[in-house]
């Protein structure tokens, strides 16, 4: 089990009944990843769906976990908001069979909003929340490469099921992401 008998108790108390406008839940490996590669709580299949299940029966507003120890950063947009940020000082990127790695990060999908919901260089996570927001919309997460870029960004909803709306939208500013990184890109002064 990844949580001990108190440990599982005291999630369970804080969650009922909240009223905090935001719930953040850190775990220190992936919650919902579907990569059987890395650690994560996959391994660990009944604890996995006891959290899920203590999750739904409680449906905190404003969700979001925070996970890491995968040397890349990664969102998942079901059954809640999950934002990876792992590494400032190394990441699968600076080793030899970094682009083996990275291929096989793609091939693992369904629990990302879109399949390229992931950066493999040196990476900082951010969450700026506003719970008393009278907006759905209550906090942003965003993952950003050593310059400080914003590399991969999700808002967080008070209502669970309006993040996974809001993943459609992320796709869209990735792909407009994409084509501003082609279009600023110029050729080298000489």
């Amino acid at each position: 089990d990844i949580l001990g008998k108190e440990q599982w108790r005291w999630l369970d108390d804080r969650l009922a009944g909240s009223e905090a406008g935001v719930h953040v839940l850190v775990s220190t490996v992936q919650v919902y990843t579907m990569n059987p590669l890395f650690e994560g709580w996959s391994h660990f299949p009944q604890s996995k769906r006891r959290l899920t299940s203590m999750l739904r029966k409680h449906n905190p507003k404003g969700l979001v976990i925070i996970s890491g120890d995968v040397h890349h950063a990664d969102l998942t947009g079901q059954p809640a908001i999950e934002v990876t940020s792992s590494g400032m000082t190394h990441t699968l990127a600076g080793v030899w069979y970094g682009r083996a790695l990275e291929w096989v990060i793609s091939r693992y999908s369904a629990h990302r909003p879109y399949p390229e919901a992931f950066f493999t260089g040196l990476n900082y996570g951010l969450l700026t929340l506003n719970p008393s927001s009278s907006s759905p919309v209550v906090g942003n997460a965003t993952v950003h490469d050593e310059f400080g870029n914003i590399q991969l960004q999700m808002d967080i909803a008070k209502d669970p099921s309006e993040g996974l709306a809001a993943a459609a939208q992320l796709r869209m500013w990735t792909i407009v992401r994409a084509m501003r990184d082609v279009v600023v890109k110029r050729p080298p002064n000489k």
